[in-house]
């Protein structure tokens, strides 16, 4: 029996209710939303982790041009990733994730700790950003099939691209500017007011020995420039 699925947006599935086509009598499991019938083919919608599936089933040419005229063709979304903090001595990292058709912001953070030994040297920042990575993807709710990441190519997504790789991400390395950049600019600015450190990498610096004792914990002591 020929079948097809699409991920659908919430606009798209209004498109469908409105044309009649679904509705929520005879569902036949928990996990579906809405069922329906177009001609012999049966239409259900389910909620996945990615957001709304439709699936099509005993599918034919006629039925599928008919779903495709009501909902209609979507642009691909794109989600820009960025990181800051990397570079300073002070704090740990930030990676920022911005959903370019919303403008919904999601971050996570790379606690300090993970560039302390014993920590550092195990290199496990680099799987704490594969879970940052996925926690946000997650939560701007980003569906592989229509969503391309543009990401950073700086050193820490090092293993972040074989992630997106596994997960069916289309996904391109860039050098990440504008709106995206300066919102994770604001996130580290905001992180180091909270703990009164001034910017400038000389500054911190400075601000670290002199309260080193107390300090120190926000350090990336695992860094060979934190030694000089």
């Amino acid at each position: 029996m020929p079948q097809k699925t699409f991920v659908i947006s919430k606009e798209q599935l209004e498109k469908l209710k409105k044309a009649k086509i679904i509705d929520r009598s005879n569902l036949k499991s928990e996990y579906e939303q809405l069922r329906g019938k177009i001609e012999k083919s049966t239409i259900v919608v389910y909620e996945s982790r990615h957001g709304l599936t439709l699936l099509i089933q005993n599918l034919t040419p006629v039925v599928e041009k008919r779903v495709e005229k009501i909902i209609g063709k979507e642009t691909r979304r794109i989600i820009e990733i960025d990181d800051t903090g990397w570079g300073e001595p002070v704090g740990g990292v930030f990676i920022v994730g911005r959903d370019l058709q919303s403008g919904k912001v999601s971050k996570q953070e790379i606690h300090a700790k993970f560039f302390q030994e014993p920590k550092f040297k195990t290199g496990k920042y680099y799987i704490e950003t594969v879970r940052a990575v996925n926690s946000i993807l997650y939560d701007l709710n980003a569906d592989p099939n229509r969503t391309t990441i543009k990401i950073c190519s700086g050193t820490i997504f090092s293993q972040v691209y074989r992630f997106l790789e596994n997960n069916g991400y289309d996904y391109k390395k860039v050098k990440i500017r504008g709106e995206t950049q300066n919102i994770a600019k604001g996130i580290f600015d905001s992180y180091l007011k909270k703990i009164d450190c001034p910017r400038g990498y000389k500054k911190m610096k400075l601000w670290l020995k002199e309260d080193k004792e107390e300090r120190e914990k926000y350090a990336k002591t695992g860094w060979k420039e934190f030694q000089e």
